[in-house]
């Protein structure tokens, strides 16, 4: 029996692919990292807006970040001038059309975030001196949200992941895998065996499950738009404002500068995803209309790939049909503030190993069991 050169070969080097290869070399297993771009964190990771809001996305996603942030707050990394998280509040704005289903989603979110606080609009305002007084009826505020910086995060994984004995390759395109008897081969620039494919490849991880013969989840890479303008006088301390119904999002980003969105969600293929002219004109457009910062000029913008499953929950878990396939993948827009909760469970079911009690109510609803389920069904169920 041959064996192979490595227990876990990881395609697609992001906050997933990262995180994952350290987790996985912690335990001791041996680790392949094999990024297709000449280098790391090309793609969704490094586009980011980076913020992490604990009142986000579906149960399981918010439990993911309720259990990875004691990592993100103990600053794992070994610098004293930059900090993982940095406090920046969430200001979610109402118009009065809106102020009812925000009061609704205050319900909700102050049953797991008490610390949340409902205000009026003159109260929303003395928060962030831009927003018109007239377009502001009601505000949620979200105190225990944070800049997350996503590029120390990565560094922190890489770091370690490589300290374990990961081996980490850029410029390495996978353009077959297959299945052998009891293992798997990964062809690109030369051929690498390993025990266990894990497929953590973002908008890509639909194309590398059909490359191994895996039927495919139905991953949806969404693109979103991000624009750089210029700020005014104390910016720098406002708190990231988006509103209902999510037309846009507004934050300080480095000196005196803003990061804007439309808050698109737009199907797109997997690829270098590039900024659309009309959702960078109707993202100023709208912040203009909430605002008195009359933007007419954009700095710098770009895309990135925002990766859904069907349910918009994460899908981590081995595949239910092939021995030997983990998934580990559509982490949305919530992929780099739930990295460490992800990794902790992925290192444990690739090892064979019970994950922790906190993560164990995770495993079904994160498995990619429950999209085969579904899948499954609607075929029965199809006319």
């Amino acid at each position: 029996m041959t064996v192979a050169d490595y227990d876990i070969g990881i395609v697609g080097c992001g906050i997933a692919g990262a995180a994952v290869a350290c987790a996985a070399a912690r335990r001791g297993l041996s680790v392949v990292l094999l990024e297709r771009e000449h280098a790391f964190c090309m793609h969704s990771t490094g586009r980011s807006a980076a913020s992490l809001d604990p009142t986000v996305g579906s149960r399981e996603v918010q439990e993911l970040t309720r259990i990875s942030l004691p990592f993100l707050k103990d600053d794992q990394t070994d610098s004293a001038q930059r900090h993982v998280l940095n406090s920046r509040p969430v200001l979610l704005i109402a118009g009065a059309d809106g102020e009812a289903q925000l009061c609704q989603m205050a319900d909700s979110v102050l049953v797991q975030w008490p610390e949340t606080e409902v205000l009026t609009g003159a109260e929303a305002t003395a928060w962030c001196a831009a927003l018109r007084a007239d377009s502001v009826a009601a505000a949620l505020l979200v105190p225990g949200a944070y800049d997350l910086d996503a590029d120390l995060l990565f560094e922190c994984f890489m770091a370690r992941a490589r300290l374990a004995g990961a081996d980490t390759r850029r410029s390495f395109v996978v353009g077959e895998i297959n299945r052998r008897r009891s293992d798997w081969e990964l062809r690109g620039p030369e051929s690498v065996t390993v025990r266990t494919v894990v497929n953590a490849a973002g908008a890509w991880a639909d194309r590398v499950a059909a490359l191994a013969g895996v039927k495919p989840l139905g991953m949806q890479p969404l693109r979103r738009t991000v624009v750089a303008v210029a700020g005014s006088a104390g910016c720098d301390a406002w708190p990231l404002v988006t509103n209902i119904p999510e037309t846009f999002y507004m934050k300080p980003w480095g000196h005196s500068q803003l990061l804007l969105s439309p808050s698109d969600e737009t199907p797109d293929e997997p690829g270098d995803a590039r900024p659309q002219e009309l959702e960078i004109a109707r993202c100023i457009e709208q912040v203009n209309s909430a605002t008195t910062l009359s933007i007419r000029h954009v700095r710098s913008s770009w895309a990135g790939h925002r990766t859904f499953a069907a349910d918009r929950v994460p899908v981590v878990g081995f595949d239910t049909d092939v021995e030997g396939f983990f998934w580990c993948a559509a982490l949305g827009g919530s992929g780099i503030q739930n990295a460490p909760a992800i990794a902790e469970l992925a290192g444990a079911l690739l090892d064979d190993d019970d994950p922790s009690p906190e993560l164990v109510p995770l495993v079904d609803p994160l498995s990619p069991r429950r999209l085969r389920a579904f899948d499954s069904t609607t075929r029965s169920t199809d006319p």
